[in-house]
């Protein structure tokens, strides 16, 4: 026979539900249930949160590059136009 530190789960769920009946095998999973939602509920409002940051962020970063090429794209052309025009 096994010591208690080797006997597997379902051994160890079995005797408990013959000996104490099937109430007592789920005995505390309301607790550990009601314990756990808060950390669950913290970590989801933390991801949401992050990912609508991270997407404005990449929004950002997407339309100030945009700008940039565009305006100095502008510049540079404008430069070109002036000695251009200063050359003829």
């Amino acid at each position: 026979r096994r010591t208690r530190q080797q006997q597997s789960l379902w051994t160890v769920m079995h005797r408990i539900a013959t000996d104490e009946g099937v109430s007592r095998l789920w005995n505390g999973t309301q607790t550990s249930l009601l314990l756990v939602s808060n950390p669950i509920i913290q970590h989801f409002v933390y991801e949401q949160l992050r990912s609508r940051y991270m997407d404005n962020k990449r929004r950002k970063r997407a339309g100030l590059k945009g700008n940039i090429s565009s305006s100095g794209g502008k510049y540079h052309h404008g430069v070109v136009g002036n000695n251009v025009s200063s050359v003829e």
